[in-house]
């Protein structure tokens, strides 16, 4: 988002926060209703003058007006999710979050078909992985190490490691991963 649409943005919710309308918001920080109104819409680069101006007005630091803010709640329906099928299609997830700027987590749903099995050759370095498993009977293998997991348990390990899922139960597997990566 370009810098002028941030502000723009950022300044409107912070005057709908307060209730107040152009013209208060106006005489409260000595900005015409007319230069409010055009950052408001993205129509005005504000000078760095005009912005000390407004953040006095609202009473809130400088940096707010600059800062894209992230939102309260983001909600993904399972058809906005990217869908990655394994190459047999026995095994497939569904990614709700990435990682991104502000996040430094993955979260994915994926279903296993009974007798799939899937082999990740590990993430990247201090990486972890949780597992929660909500239906079937998943192996996770870790080197010389098998984990049975049964529905309701959940697993968490290194997974910069080479790990594979195996489904050993008689339905699919539905199981929910988050992908840490810490800074």
């Amino acid at each position: 988002m370009e810098i002028g649409d941030v502000i723009a943005q950022n300044l409107r919710e912070l005057r709908q926060e307060r209730g107040l309308s152009l013209g208060k918001l106006a005489a409260l920080c000595d900005v015409s209703k007319v230069m409010l109104s055009q950052i408001e819409k993205g129509d005005s680069n504000p000078t760095i003058n005009t912005l000390m101006k407004i953040s006095k007005g609202l009473g809130v630091p400088y940096s707010l007006l600059l800062e894209q803010r992230v939102p309260e709640a983001t909600v993904v329906r399972r058809a906005q999710a990217s869908v990655q099928p394994d190459n047999d299609g026995h095994y497939s997830i569904h990614g709700y979050f990435n990682v991104a700027e502000n996040r430094d987590f993955e979260l994915f749903e994926g279903e296993f078909d009974p007798g799939c099995d899937h082999v990740s050759e590990g993430h990247r370095a201090n990486s972890r992985e949780y597992v929660y498993l909500f239906e079937g009977r998943l192996e996770l293998v870790l080197g010389d190490e098998t984990f049975t997991l049964e529905a309701g348990d959940m697993v968490g390990f290194d997974s910069s490691r080479r790990h594979e899922y195996r489904n050993v139960g008689d339905c699919v597997a539905k199981v929910l991963f988050v992908n840490h990566y810490p800074a």
